[in-house]
């Protein structure tokens, strides 16, 4: 897996283990942080769809109101 999952894991205030070679160990989460990691996941997602996809931003939009993600 890409280690911008774990970036974002760290963002949402979890502790990520970096290994040997620049891998993560898997974080774990609390309820609060994990409640932030996917907000930032969601985010993440729409922002992708809205930079890389002519239709991007309707993508966004409908992710957004599909996890209930206030902005």
């Amino acid at each position: 897996m890409d280690n911008k999952i774990y970036v974002l894991a760290e963002q949402a205030g979890a502790y990520c283990e970096v290994l040997s070679g620049g891998d993560y160990k898997p974080p774990v989460l609390d309820g609060m942080s994990l409640e932030k990691f996917s907000e930032l996941l969601i985010e993440s997602c729409a922002d992708y769809a809205s930079r890389n996809w002519e239709h991007g931003h309707l993508l966004a939009e409908d992710l957004f109101i599909y996890f209930g993600v206030k902005r």
